[in-house]
C-alpha cells in the first residue's frame, strides 16, 4: 500500500458520505415544469442582437458604435481600428456582454459541504479558483434581474458545479501516493447527486453546465465523469491542446498567483513609458518543465545588463516587479504546464507578454487578438529568442504596449467584481458557450420540418432560409444563364434575402397581413428588424401566443410560398400580381389549408 494511502481512501469516504447526505437535506428540488423554451427564446433573441452588430463591424460602423454607451464600455477610446486589432469584432463583444448583463443567469448548486464544495484557495498560485467559487457563492441570488446568480434553475442559462480541485488535492491527495483515483471518484460522484436530485443535469447531458479549475490536475479530476469530460464547460488555467482541452466548448482561465490574496501594489501603479525600460526582457523563475529548462540553459547569466534571465537568484539591488516594470518584454515561459501567472503580470505592469508554449489555448481568445498585445515565440525558437525581439522595431512595441493598455482591466481580478474584469470575463466565456448551445432545437430549418404545411413546400422553405433558391446568386455560382437584377423590382441583385425580407412588394405584403390581425400586434416584420430570414423567424415567434405559434410557422411558409410562385410566374410566363392581389389568394389558400386541417387560422 502507497504511504497515506488509507487516510486518503477513508477521508474520500467521509466526503462522499457528506455530499450524500447533504443532498438529502437540501432545499427539495423543483417540480416545475422545464422552460427550456423559454430560455431558448431569450438566448434567440441575443443571438440576432450580436448578429446584428457582427454586420456593423463588417460594414465599418453604425448602431451602437460610437454612442456614449459604446465609449463608456471601451473606457474612452474612440480608435475604431485600435479597437479592431485588440479585439476580434468590437461591435459584436459590445452587443454580446450588454446582452449577457440583460440576460444571463446561473445557478450555482447548493449540494456538497465545504472545504471540498462551495470554497477554495483565494491566495497564491490557484487565486482565481477560490476567488471565482467565493464571489459566485457571494452574490445576491436575483430573479428579477441585476445580478447574475439565481436561485431558480428554471431561469438558468448555465449550472454551475461548485468544487475545488485544488482543495481535493490539499485534504485528499496524501504524497508521496501516486494515486488520484479519489480525485475522479469525488467529482464523479457529485456529479451523480446532482443528476439525480436534479434534471437538468441529465436534459442536456451536463452540456449547459461548468466547472472552474486553475490546478494542474484539473483536467484529469474532469475524466471522472465522461458526460463532465466531454460535453460540459471546462474552465481551466491548464488549457492545453494536447491534454484534451478543447476551445470551442472550454474556457481558458488566466492564472493569476495573488502572495496575500490581494493584486500587488507594485502592479497597480502607473507603469512607465517606453523610454524608461532599459531592458530589452526578462525573466525569473524555476527550472521546471523542459520549456524553462531550454530557456535558462540557454540565457541564464549571459546579459544581466539588457536580457537579465535568473532562476530564482535575483540580485539584492531590485525585486520582481521592478525588473517587470523596466523591461519591454516580459518572457512567460510554460512550466510543469502550458499557463502562467507571468502572463497577467506582464500584462498588469504593460510590458508586452511573450508567450513561449505549445498548445496554449490563450485565454479569452473568442474576443481577443492576443497578436495585437503579445509576442508568440515557439519552444523550437529559443535559442534565437533575443534576435527575434531586438529585430521588433519601437514603434510596433509601442503599438503593442497600447494593446496591453486596453486590456488590463480584462486581466484584473477586483473584489467586489467590476464591469470587464477578470471574473465577468470568464463569465462572458461560459455565455459564449452557451449562444452555441441549443437545448431546445429551434432553429429555422428544424421548424419547417415540425409544420403540416405540404412536402414540397417545407423543401422550398429549408433552402430559402440556407440562402439556397435557384435565383440569380446561385445561378451565377453554377454558371447557368440568369438574369443578374431581381425580376420583380429589376434593380437590386437577386437572392433570397432580398426576396423574402427587403424587396418592397413582400414587405407590402407581410403588412396587409399583419393588420388582419393574424401574426399579433407586437410583432416586427422582416425588413423592420434589420434580420435575415432565419434570424427573424426565429424572434418573431415571441411576438405570436404560444398557442397560435404552430399556426404562425405554416403561415410564414404559405407566405413565402406564395411570393416565390409570384416571382416564378413573372420570370417564366411573364404574369404579375399586385401586392393586393396577392394578398387576396393568400387568403383563399389559408381558407383550403384550414379545411385540409393543415393549420387553424390566427386570431379566430
Amino acid at each position: 500500500m502507497a504511504p497515506g494511502g488509507a487516510p486518503a481512501r477513508s477521508f474520500v469516504v467521509v466526503v462522499l458520505a457528506v455530499i450524500a447526505l447533504s443532498a438529502i437535506v437540501a432545499v427539495a428540488g423543483t417540480k416545475k415544469a422545464l422552460s427550456t423554451v423559454d430560455v431558448e427564446e431569450e438566448l434567440d433573441a441575443a443571438r440576432a442582437a450580436i448578429r446584428r452588430a457582427a454586420r456593423q463591424h463588417r460594414r465599418g460602423g453604425g448602431g451602437d458604435v460610437g454612442s456614449a454607451n459604446w465609449l463608456r464600455f471601451y473606457g474612452g477610446e474612440a480608435d475604431y481600428d485600435l479597437l479592431s486589432r485588440v479585439y476580434r469584432n468590437p461591435a459584436a463583444f459590445y452587443r454580446s456582454y450588454v446582452e449577457m448583463e440583460r440576460r444571463f443567469k446561473v445557478y450555482v448548486y447548493e449540494e456538497g459541504e465545504p472545504p471540498i464544495l462551495h470554497e477554495g484557495p483565494c491566495k497564491n498560485i490557484y487565486t482565481i479558483e477560490g476567488s471565482f467559487i467565493e464571489q459566485l457563492e457571494l452574490m445576491s441570488p436575483s430573479d428579477a434581474g441585476g445580478g447574475v446568480r439565481t436561485w431558480d434553475p428554471t431561469r438558468a442559462h448555465a449550472f454551475f458545479l461548485p468544487f475545488s480541485v485544488s482543495q481535493m488535492v490539499k485534504f485528499v491527495y496524501r504524497p508521496p501516493s501516486q494515486d488520484r483515483a479519489p480525485l475522479r471518484a469525488i467529482v464523479a460522484d457529485y456529479v451523480r447527486v446532482v443528476a439525480s436530485r436534479h434534471p437538468f443535469w441529465n436534459r442536456s447531458a451536463g452540456a449547459d453546465h461548468f466547472m472552474l479549475s486553475c490546478h494542474d490536475w484539473g483536467p484529469y479530476a474532469s475524466r471522472g465523469q465522461p458526460e463532465l469530460y466531454t460535453n460540459a464547460i471546462r474552465a481551466l488555467c491548464n488549457a492545453n491542446t494536447s491534454e484534451g482541452f478543447r476551445p470551442g466548448k472550454d474556457v481558458s482561465v488566466p492564472e493569476i498567483n495573488l502572495y496575500d490574496g490581494d493584486m500587488p501594489r507594485e502592479l497597480l501603479a502607473p507603469a512607465p513609458g517606453l523610454e524608461s525600460r532599459p531592458l530589452l526582457a526578462f525573466f525569473a523563475g524555476g527550472r521546471h518543465g523542459h520549456v524553462r529548462d531550454l530557456l535558462l540553459r540557454h540565457w541564464k547569466g549571459r546579459d544581466a545588463a539588457t536580457f537579465p534571465v535568473y532562476e530564482y537568484d535575483l540580485p539584492a539591488a531590485g525585486d520582481y516587479y521592478s525588473f517587470m516594470r523596466r523591461a519591454r518584454f516580459c518572457l512567460c515561459p510554460s512550466g510543469h504546464e502550458v499557463a502562467s501567472p507571468r502572463v497577467v503580470e506582464a500584462i498588469q505592469a504593460e510590458c508586452v507578454p511573450v508567450v513561449i508554449a505549445d498548445g496554449y489555448a490563450l485565454p479569452f481568445a473568442d474576443v481577443l487578438r492576443w497578436e495585437a498585445f503579445s509576442v508568440a515565440v515557439a519552444v523550437g525558437d529559443i535559442p534565437r529568442l533575443r534576435e527575434r525581439l531586438e529585430r521588433i522595431p519601437a514603434a510596433e512595441v509601442e503599438r503593442l504596449r497600447r494593446g496591453v493598455r486596453l486590456v488590463k482591466r480584462h486581466l484584473m481580478l477586483q473584489q467586489p467584481p467590476r464591469r470587464l474584469d477578470m471574473f465577468n470575463m470568464i463569465l462572458h466565456s461560459v455565455w459564449l458557450r452557451g449562444l452555441n448551445l441549443r437545448l431546445h432545437q429551434a432553429r429555422c430549418g428544424n421548424l419547417v420540418w415540425h409544420t403540416r404545411a405540404p412536402t414540397k413546400v417545407k423543401f422550398f422553405m429549408w433552402l430559402a432560409e440556407k440562402g439556397r433558391c435557384l435565383m440569380a446568386d446561385n445561378l451565377s455560382k453554377r454558371g447557368w444563364p440568369h438574369h443578374q437584377t431581381c425580376s420583380l423590382c429589376t434593380s437590386n441583385d437577386e437572392d433570397c434575402e432580398h426576396l423574402f425580407v427587403s424587396y418592397p412588394y413582400t414587405i407590402r405584403v407581410w403588412r396587409m397581413i399583419k393588420g388582419k390581425g393574424w401574426v399579433g400586434i407586437g410583432i416586427q416584420l422582416p425588413a423592420e428588424a434589420g434580420l435575415e430570414l432565419g434570424e427573424w423567424w426565429l424572434l418573431a415567434r415571441q411576438g405570436v401566443q404560444t398557442s397560435c405559434r404552430s399556426a404562425f410557422y405554416t403561415l410564414v411558409l404559405l407566405v413565402y410560398w406564395m411570393v416565390w410562385k409570384e416571382r416564378n410566374a413573372r420570370v417564366f410566363q411573364s404574369q404579375s400580381r399586385t401586392a393586393g392581389s396577392l394578398f387576396a389568394l393568400i387568403k383563399k389558400e389559408v381558407v383550403v389549408w384550414k379545411e385540409a386541417r393543415v393549420f387553424k387560422v390566427l386570431g379566430e
